[in-house]
Parts: structure tokens; sequence; C-alpha cells
């Protein structure tokens, strides 16, 4: 059985104080309640919400600002994903993980280990290059930064692989939190 949403109206103060919902449409004073309290069916009235000529008007949604540390935070977070996807994808921890492996002793003679010591060398000089980037971004923004992390993700420099395949385009959606490249084979 589908019930049906009713929005409680205060009359004192025609504001939506409630939303209850019940088995049929209802009207006038819902019962146990004061007189000066009326059942409006409603689908899309909410409490807070003012009632006037039949209608109910529904408040404004909060702004909702951040803090220029909050922006700052959240580029960071979405510059760093990307970062970490993109060594993730090449089987690697993350991008901190790979590039640890710079400094690690390796057999040069040994192909497998010469890849992985020539790709880790790859992304830790590309990771230092992308926080330069974004780090300038922001330091161009000022005290009044009016930023997104797609925008800072978009600044992302281009990285080509050992073996000549390139990432470029990184995109980054809010919506959905996926990050994604373009990628053109050598």
């Amino acid at each position: 059985m589908d019930l049906i949403r009713h929005c409680i109206i205060d009359t004192t103060t025609n504001t939506v104080v409630n939303i209850i919902e019940y088995e049929s449409v209802q009207t006038g004073t819902p019962n146990g309640m004061l007189p000066n309290f009326i059942c409006i069916a409603s689908d899309t009235g909410v409490i807070g919400g003012v009632y006037s000529n039949g209608e109910i008007v529904n408040p404004l949604p909060p702004v909702v600002t951040i803090s220029v540390m909050q922006q700052i935070a959240l580029n960071t977070i979405a510059v760093g994903s990307v970062l970490d996807k993109v060594a993730i994808s090449r089987g690697y921890a993350s991008v901190d993980s790979a590039s640890s492996f710079v400094a690690a002793t390796f057999d040069s003679s040994d192909s497998h280990q010469a890849q992985i010591h020539a790709e880790c060398t790859l992304l830790l000089s590309w990771r230092m290059q992308t926080w330069a980037t974004a780090r300038a971004y922001l330091n161009s923004l000022g005290d009044n930064p009016i930023c997104k992390e797609d925008i800072a993700v978009s600044m992302i420099p281009s990285f080509t692989w050992p073996d000549g395949t390139k990432l470029s385009s990184f995109t980054h959606s809010l919506e959905t939190n996926a990050i994604s490249w373009t990628t053109t084979a050598p």
C-alpha cells in the first residue's frame, strides 16, 4: 500500500512543522492535534516551508561555504587521488609507494626490475611536477578562491610511461568522484 505524504501546518505561523504519511488523503485538523494545526497533502513540502494561498513554498536550501583551507584540502585530495589511480593502474599500491622504489637497489640486468625502476623514477618526477603545478594554481587564488577540484585536476601535466604510453586530459567528476584520463598508445 502506498502512503500519502502530508505536511502538518501550524496556522498561527503558516509554517510546516512536521511531515506525516497517511493511508488516505487527510484534510483539516489531524486527530489528536490542537485546532491550530492543519493537514495538507504534499509530495514536495518540507519542514520550515510556508503555507500561503493553498501552496507550500519551501525555504531556499542553505548556502554552503567552505573555507580557503577546506578548498585546498579538497583539491589536494582530488589531485592525490589522480596520482594514486595512475600508479595503481600499473600495479603499484599508490604513487608514494611507487616513488619509494626509486631509492631501492635493483639489478639492472633484470629487465623486470629495470622496468619497475624506470616507471617509479618517472612517477616520482611526475608527482613532483604535478604538486608544483597544483600548489602554484592554489596559491594564485589568494584568500578568496573560487575553485573546484575538477579545475585543479584538469591542470595536471601529462605523463608518459617508459613504454611510450601517454596519459593526459585528466578529469575528476565531482558528482561521482570518478577519475579518468585520455590514453594515447605509443
